[in-house]
């Protein structure tokens, strides 16, 4: 804290040094305890990404796989039409079939990589037009490989067409991400005989409000 004159011209009293310390004692608390929360939400932050980054390596190989094999055939097919052995037009079917197949797997893979490169980008709340059904999409699809190595069915019921809500689609993907992972992690770890591992995701309007469950 930086002071100038007293409007009074006086001295600082010892009363006021005393008053003054216990503000900047406060404040230097209050920035600490702010400080504090930051880590602690980047820890935990940090730690749900190393998780979904485990999985995320994983599932990126399927559609790369799903790309790699029918390029190949591709070419092979390619190259017996180069040697003869096969016409243009017989296999130009079975090539058109295959570069659908082909872009198809790299808008997932893009999709993959995009949801979580959003998921890792910092930032301030902005609250924008939010489309509730399409946040819980993007969690689930971070959550695929862990959802599947806990063996949980996922069970989503929206209606086709939702109002939007007010709010952060990135924030809001953050605590749709945790309770996602918790409820997964908290139903492998203790199941109940009988009953299967069931996620069930619902939204529905209320009035003014879009509520999820």
């Amino acid at each position: 804290l930086l002071l100038g004159e007293k409007m009074s011209e006086e001295s600082y009293s010892q009363e006021d040094l005393l008053l003054l310390r216990i503000v900047a004692n406060q404040a230097a608390l209050a920035y600490q305890r702010v400080r504090y929360l930051e880590m602690a939400v980047h820890g935990a932050r940090t730690e749900m990404l190393g998780e979904i980054a485990g999985g995320f390596a994983h599932e990126i190989k399927t559609p790369l796989a799903n790309i790699s094999l029918p390029a190949e055939l591709s070419a092979m097919d390619l190259a017996d039409v180069e040697q003869g052995r096969k016409k243009f037009e017989d296999i130009l079917p079975e090539l058109k079939m295959r570069m659908k197949d082909i872009m198809q797997q790299a808008f997932k893979a893009s999709e993959k990589i995009e949801a979580i490169r959003q998921f890792s980008k910092p930032g301030q709340v902005r609250l924008e037009s939010v489309d509730l059904g399409q946040v819980l999409h993007n969690s689930l699809v971070l959550l695929d490989h862990l959802l599947r190595k806990t063996g949980t069915r996922v069970r989503t019921e929206f209606p086709a067409m939702m109002s939007p809500i007010q709010g952060d689609a990135k924030q809001l993907e953050i605590v749709f991400v945790n309770l996602i992972k918790n409820a997964a992690e908290a139903m492998a770890l203790h199941p109940s005989p009988g009953l299967a591992r069931e996620l069930s995701l619902t939204g529905r309007e209320e009035t003014n409000w879009v509520v999820a469950s």
